[in-house]
């Protein structure tokens, strides 16, 4: 798994957290994908908002539309981030099986462990406390 698409949704935070993420990601060797279609991706990772109703909302559509490309064989593994996926930790894996790894908003500089994770075929969770994410750091 090499090929990885981010999407954004929701805050300005979550935009950092975003370019955070990618930053790791470029660091650790894997390739970033901009396909606004996500299928020139192996693994989508989705940094979700949870904020308020409508932002919940489009995040849940947004998910259930990448599990509905992997049921199609169009992408191969989800890893969820941000407010929704801590909110909802535990009932994020029941409802949403498809989904292959979760990290809250403190667990941000996980993400090249989670992708590994879920290239080796294993489901993967962490939640740290929010207010010990790591500041600053590449972008």
């Amino acid at each position: 798994m090499k090929t990885i698409n981010v999407i954004t949704l929701g805050c300005s935070k979550n935009t950092v957290d975003s370019e955070h993420l990618m930053a790791q990601l470029e660091a650790a060797g894997y390739q970033l994908s901009a396909d606004e279609e996500r299928l020139n991706a192996d693994v989508v990772v989705i940094n979700t908002c949870g904020f308020i109703a409508t932002a919940q909302k489009e995040s849940i559509d947004e998910i259930l539309e990448l599990c509905q490309l992997k049921k199609e064989g169009r992408i191969q593994k989800i890893v969820v981030t941000g407010c929704l996926a801590e909110r909802y930790r535990d009932q994020l894996f029941e409802e949403l099986p498809e989904i292959d790894a979760a990290l809250g908003v403190g667990s941000i500089h996980a993400i090249v462990e989670a992708v590994k994770a879920v290239a080796a075929g294993k489901k993967f969770s962490e939640y740290a406390p929010a207010d010990e994410v790591r500041l600053g750091g590449d972008r």
